[in-house]
């Protein structure tokens, strides 16, 4: 899953592997109608599923879940609902949060103006960012990829980007750490691209 609309190249070379490919978009992303919500993303995922399986029953070891970026916490979700499903993540982060908390951090820094040398901005910074902090946590979705990872027992994929700052490697670190922990890494497999 992400928006599928740009992701028709990709799905082709599946097709072209011998793989059949559902494409869909959560409610309010892409194309798709409908006002967008952690809750509604879990709702669509799941139905997409259950209409793989009521339509064309295959077993769950054989079902491929991809998401990029923002839909990887989906898709992670998925393999935590349906453990033997596999996950491609790509250039996922490894919980939501982190990644808003970055974005606002970068943004203070640059709307303050601020530098490591100039204390009294970086003091600023650090009283804005932890504003911030308490209203984002009221706002944002929990996606939470390595609280999924924990329950998921199929083949896990994490294709990360070297040169990506929304999605820096402590994000892949933390997932692989997961998979660590619950005796997993034989089920993982990493691939860096660049840009």
């Amino acid at each position: 899953s992400a928006v599928y609309e740009a992701m028709k190249q990709e799905a082709l070379a599946f097709l072209y592997r011998g793989m059949n490919v559902m494409m869909m978009n959560p409610r309010g992303y892409g194309l798709s109608e409908g006002e967008p919500s952690e809750r509604g993303t879990y709702l669509d995922i799941e139905a997409a599923y259950q209409y793989i399986q009521q339509q064309h029953p295959v077993p769950d070891e054989t079902i491929l879940a991809k998401g990029v970026c923002f839909s990887g916490g989906i898709m992670a979700k998925l393999g935590e609902e349906h453990p033997k499903i596999n996950l491609f993540l790509d250039q996922t982060y490894a919980e939501f949060h982190s990644v808003i908390m970055r974005t606002v951090d970068d943004y203070l820094r640059k709307l303050v103006g601020a530098r490591p040398e100039d204390r009294a901005k970086e003091y600023l910074v650090q009283f804005l960012y932890g504003l911030a902090k308490g209203v984002v946590k009221l706002v944002e979705p929990g996606y939470k990829t390595v609280a999924a990872l924990e329950k998921t027992e199929g083949h896990v994929f994490l294709l990360e980007s070297r040169e990506d700052t929304m999605m820096p490697k402590d994000e892949e670190i933390q997932m692989v750490k997961t998979l660590q922990k619950k005796n997993k890494l034989n089920k993982l497999k990493i691939a860096s691209i660049p840009g």
